[in-house]
């Protein structure tokens, strides 16, 4: 990848600076929600480690990438256990 001088680029503040240092920044930009952490420019789908039923998990990530526009990807968080299909305009209302 290269980047030319006065190129704009995204990026997200990880750290916030402390003395003299600066802040950290990463151009892995990741927009948490509730039920999961929306990643832009990334294509794949995780689960939470701490769910341990390999069904559910599969559930939750079928649920998941219909409604991801292309490009994206997400982490399915802990509190998705379990819970009902939402509709996509419930889970977009949340970012």
């Amino acid at each position: 990848m290269n980047i030319q001088k006065g190129q704009d680029i995204l990026v997200q503040i990880t750290k916030e600076p402390v003395g003299k240092k600066g802040v950290r920044v990463t151009s892995e930009i990741s927009l948490p929600g509730r039920f999961l952490v929306l990643l832009p420019f990334d294509g794949k789908v995780g689960v939470s480690k701490k769910l341990n039923d390999f069904k559910e998990k599969r559930r939750l990530r079928r649920v998941v990438r219909p409604i991801l526009p292309s490009g994206f990807g997400a982490i399915i968080r802990t509190v998705a256990e379990g819970r009902k299909t939402p509709s996509s305009s419930r889970i977009w209302k949340n970012f």
